[in-house]
């Protein structure tokens, strides 16, 4: 398994890529003090050029859509903490491939659960990457996330995945806080840049899942 380093990670470095569901725990969600105060004083227009002007500037990387597959449906994703027990993955896993958080998603899902694949936007002000050569375990991948997210890194993309159901050759982007996600229908609100909410300030809406894919299908969005 090879770090990368700081160079992050570039829009050329990604091609077709995956992962996702995680168990999702943990998380902070902090609102910085006086974000109540800057948000009453912000009229924010609400027309999509607008509200994806204001995600670049937040950070959030518009160009790349990652996708989460979860068994069932939520409106914050909650990331596992680097310390948490065992060999769970920290942070909360994302694809680029919605086939592969489909996979996911229908692995960890049920009718009675309602699985679904959300498409998301992601902020990282310190990617990093790191790259398998196939003879890693589990447990050594968790120990380099930690040793990344501990070292002050906030994202990570894993190269050359392949993912339980086979699917090879895949990049995967796994972020360390769950306040790192928006939907792409999100406010995008400044002063809630650190909210856990994956809207973060559209009151009487829903987060609204990319449809769950059959065999063989694609997302068209």
């Amino acid at each position: 398994m090879r770090h990368l380093g700081e160079g992050g990670y570039t829009r050329q470095s990604i091609g077709p890529a995956a992962e996702t569901a995680l168990t999702m725990m943990g998380g902070s969600g902090i609102v910085p003090a006086g974000a109540n105060e800057l948000r009453a004083g912000l009229k924010l227009s609400m027309d999509t050029a607008s509200r994806m002007a204001r995600a670049k500037e937040m950070g959030f990387r518009t160009d790349m859509p990652l996708y989460h597959g979860s068994g069932t449906e939520f409106t914050s994703a909650r990331a596992v903490p680097t310390n948490a027990a065992g060999m769970e993955t920290p942070g909360v896993s994302l694809a680029l491939d919605p086939k592969v958080a489909n996979e996911f998603a229908a692995a960890r899902g049920s009718e009675q659960t309602n699985p679904q694949v959300y498409k998301l936007l992601h902020r990282a002000e310190r990617p990093t990457s790191l790259t398998l050569d196939g003879s890693e375990t589990h447990g050594q991948v968790v120990e380099a996330l930690r040793s990344a997210f501990d070292a002050g890194h906030d994202a990570v993309m894993i190269k050359n995945y392949t993912s339980p159901g086979g699917i090879k050759e895949q990049n995967i982007i796994i972020v360390r806080d769950a306040n790192q996600l928006r939907s792409p229908n999100a406010v995008f609100d400044p002063a809630r840049k650190f909210d856990p909410h994956l809207l973060a300030g559209v009151s009487g809406l829903s987060v609204v899942p990319t449809t769950l894919l059959g065999p063989g299908s694609s997302d068209k969005e």
